[in-house]
């Protein structure tokens, strides 16, 4: 996942404690901060957005985006080998076969002559 696929706007930090099932206690631990930190964020409704992020990524719809990414690169890589594999073959066709105990072969500009000793 690149950087600037972040989400643009998050869930509440209730929302996401209620999705996980987490206790203050739970996410404290989690984000390595104080209980009494989340319960601040709690009674404040607001959350920093390093905390929201860390946390998204365990919901629902987090993994769902992960998982959406992961699925269209490896579509995206698979595309490159099938282009790149294509090539290789079209490029092996104009190539003479040569084995390792074959006499040795010269390049005249025209192709390959082999030479004799």
């Amino acid at each position: 996942m690149h950087f600037w696929k972040l989400p643009r706007s998050l869930p509440a930090l209730g929302q996401i404690m209620e999705e996980l099932g987490a206790r203050p206690a739970d996410v404290a631990r989690a984000l390595d901060v104080s209980v009494s930190t989340v319960y601040r964020w709690m009674h404040v409704g607001h959350a920093p957005r390093s905390a929201l992020l860390a946390l998204f990524w365990l919901t629902g719809a987090g993994k769902s985006m992960i998982d959406c990414d992961l699925y269209n690169d490896a579509t995206q890589l698979r595309g490159l080998v099938n282009a790149l594999m294509r090539e290789r073959r079209a490029s092996t066709l104009h190539m003479p076969r040569v084995a390792a105990n074959d006499p040795v072969t010269r390049w005249h500009g025209t192709g390959f002559d082999r030479v004799q000793r």
